[in-house]
């Protein structure tokens, strides 16, 4: 078993972050300028844009880069246009991977050749 599925095979195992519990986080930091939400894929999480919006207000963050592989477009588009609304002072990247499509991608971040 190679490591990246031992690492999936523990994460299954692990709870994620409460917002809560990332607020709390976020209240011991002082400014934060530079913010990357990142891992996985930080779209999946219904509650996106009030984990970058308690970094923007705690920590005066000014700089917000999410990547993305855009799977879930309509999710990306509509959390983006909130965030884009509510904070228009800070500059965001929502970076998409485009690196390959389906094995061809799979495999490129497993290094599986």
């Amino acid at each position: 078993m190679c490591f990246n599925w031992k690492s999936i095979d523990n994460a299954k195992n692990k709870k994620e972050l409460t917002l809560d519990e990332i607020k709390k986080i976020s209240m011991k930091f002082p400014n934060l300028i530079y913010l990357t939400i990142s891992g996985g894929e930080p779209f999946l999480r219904d509650d996106l844009s009030e984990i970058v919006g308690s970094f923007i207000e705690n920590n005066n963050t000014q700089f917000v880069s999410i990547p993305t592989n855009g799977f879930f477009t309509e999710r990306v588009i509509s959390v983006s246009e909130r965030l884009f609304k509510r904070y228009p002072w800070v500059s965001f990247r929502i970076g998409l991977s485009i690196d390959g499509i389906g094995k061809k991608h799979f495999h490129s971040h497993l290094d599986l050749k």
